[in-house]
């Protein structure tokens, strides 16, 4: 390899993308094609009563609306990476009785165009019955927090718990010359791509085939977390990824919408077309990152550090999506970081929240991590009266 080091290499991608030939999912037209559009609600929590969609339907060039009670009954859950003891989180390609976030799809409106699909979703009328919500994973914790699950008779707002421990931490803590402790908290990020999530879904009814173009970083997993959903074989599913206008994790998930317009193209037997706009992608795309952590550190006089512990908590939005409570995971794993540290101990707790899901976003967990254990080992050398540099190097992981 080292040959190609300190060498130019041309780009293949750059010619297509820079004359205009890129095709992405909003690019892509089939015969007899259909547009989508999708009602999201508007409440943070709340009961679904009746869906009036008469009017949608009325409206000409408005082929379907489909809505939770249209969902076939054998349909499955949205799928997840379920960790660690983790608790069950349902929903599905449309919400069926209830909705647990802001964006949430309820309806989705099957037209001629984009524009008339719009139309359709402004004339359905929805009996919503609001319900107490809950937005800050620290208040959640609360005895007296609103319950974003207690239809299901869970006791509080944790869907999953991880400890680990290595060494003797106690021990470490009391022996230590000097420890700090600190208190960090990192916002919600969100991977806001150019290119929004978009999905072209088109059965063949002859032979029972779906054939799907979606904007996705997972073509595999997607093809077989369709099949589960959908129980279909994997045979029966192709999955194609035209060009993707940046993806950063938010796209190694497997969203709703996949699902649902899977379905409203076989109601229409007709190819379904659905791209999302940059309000849709602000409450409907995974969110990221969101964490807080009290953690301390325990060195001795010469910059040795034999100790650390952190209990983390991590605002998962409403649901588990496709990853699980990984990243949550990961920053809690990752606490010893770089360094020899011998005794170390983390909680992780998976809180919901009434927000968007949270999923993945560049670097899955080790961004928090790292924020988290380099602040600390700053605030530790300040405390030591030791340079920063020489605290690092001291307790880097050696060769051996």
């Amino acid at each position: 390899m080292a040959k190609w080091v300190g060498r130019r290499m041309p780009r293949r991608e750059d010619a297509e993308l820079l004359t205009g030939r890129g095709r992405f999912v909003g690019d892509l037209n089939r015969p007899g094609m259909l547009h989508a559009a999708f009602l999201r609600s508007p409440y943070p929590h709340a009961r679904i009563g009746a869906i009036d969609a008469e009017a949608a339907l009325a409206l000409p060039g408005v082929h379907a609306v489909l809505t939770g009670t249209d969902l076939p009954d054998d349909l499955g859950a949205q799928p997840n990476t379920h960790l660690f003891g983790e608790r069950e989180t349902p929903y599905y390609a449309l919400a069926r009785d209830r909705v647990r976030y802001a964006g949430e799809p309820v309806a989705v409106v099957v037209a001629e165009s984009p524009y008339l699909a719009e139309d359709g979703r402004d004339e359905i009328v929805v009996d919503w019955d609001p319900q107490p919500s809950i937005g800050d994973a620290e208040l959640a914790l609360a005895n007296d927090a609103p319950l974003v699950w207690g239809d299901r008779d869970w006791p509080d707002n944790v869907c999953g718990t991880f400890e680990k421990e290595i060494g003797d931490v106690d021990r470490a803590f009391a022996e230590a010359d000097v420890v700090v402790t600190e208190r960090y908290r990192i916002q919600r990020q969100f991977a806001c791509s150019l290119e929004g999530r978009g999905v072209l879904a088109e059965w063949d009814e002859n032979v029972g085939e779906l054939t799907i173009w979606t904007s996705s970083q997972i073509v595999h997993i997607a093809r077989d977390l369709l099949a589960s959903v959908l129980g279909l074989p994997e045979n029966r599913i192709r999955v194609l990824v035209p060009r993707i206008g940046g993806g950063f994790g938010a796209k190694f998930h497997f969203y709703p919408e996949e699902t649902a317009i899977a379905l409203a193209a076989r109601a229409t037997g007709r190819p379904v077309r659905w791209v999302e706009d940059r309000l849709e992608s602000f409450v409907s795309t995974v969110h990221a990152r969101q964490q807080s952590i009290e953690i301390s550190m325990a060195a001795r006089r010469d910059g040795t550090i034999i100790g650390v512990k952190g209990d983390v908590v991590g605002d998962m939005g409403a649901a588990m999506h496709t990853v699980g409570y990984g990243p949550l995971w990961l920053t809690s794993v990752m606490l010893t970081n770089v360094y020899e540290i011998p005794n170390a101990r983390v909680r992780a707790r998976a809180v919901v929240t009434n927000k968007t899901p949270l999923g993945s976003y560049r670097g899955w967990g080790q961004p928090q991590a790292n924020f988290f254990v380099e602040r600390t080992v700053d605030r530790l050398a300040r405390e030591l009266a030791m340079d920063r540099a020489e605290l690092r190097f001291r307790n880097f992981i050696p060769p051996e």
